[in-house]
């Protein structure tokens, strides 16, 4: 049974990294609620204000030198993290997420790694670790792994900050 667990999560994953390659040039539509994911001026107020509180959270906690953000996608976040940072790792398995953040950020102090989150493994520790929308999509036979990640790359008294949506089972 776990091992049927585990090919039935490595099948969601390949099924997420091809659908995150395929819509990287669109992904921001998403986030901004542009297109066919405007659900009207109420749902955009309500998204933007939850966003806007985010972006002040993030700033409030003061990230730190060294910061690595996983599953970066397009720059939405890394542009907030690099304000003050020394360095920001970024990491994502589509080579066209980072493509556009690098594009959207455009700043040295930006490090990108084209990598797949499940078997890659941090070389050095940071102060701060961010990921946004990432959290729900990562398997449950992967769950554990991917928080012993963390806790490698993570420096003694080094934080974790993380946003995401409500997990809905199957969805991607």
């Amino acid at each position: 049974m776990v091992d049927e667990q585990k090919s039935d999560d490595e099948s969601l994953i390949k099924r997420q990294i091809e659908y995150y390659r395929a819509r990287a040039a669109e992904y921001d539509e998403w986030v901004f609620r542009k297109g066919r994911y405007d659900r009207g001026e109420e749902h955009r107020k309500q998204w933007f204000a939850e966003l806007d509180e985010v972006q002040r959270a993030l700033a409030a906690s003061n990230p730190g030198d060294d910061i690595l953000e996983l599953a970066c996608g397009t720059g939405i976040w890394t542009k907030h993290l690099v304000a003050d940072a020394k360095k920001v790792v970024a990491v994502d398995v589509s080579f066209e997420m980072l493509e556009i953040n690098h594009h959207r950020v455009a700043d040295n102090r930006v490090i990108y790694i084209e990598a797949d989150l499940f078997s890659w493994k941090p070389t050095e520790s940071f102060d701060y670790i961010f990921f946004g929308f990432w959290l729900s999509h990562i398997p449950s036979s992967f769950f554990d792994g991917f928080w012993y990640m963390i806790d490698d790359a993570l420096k003694a008294n080094g934080r974790v900050f993380f946003v995401d949506s409500r997990y809905c089972k199957g969805v991607l």
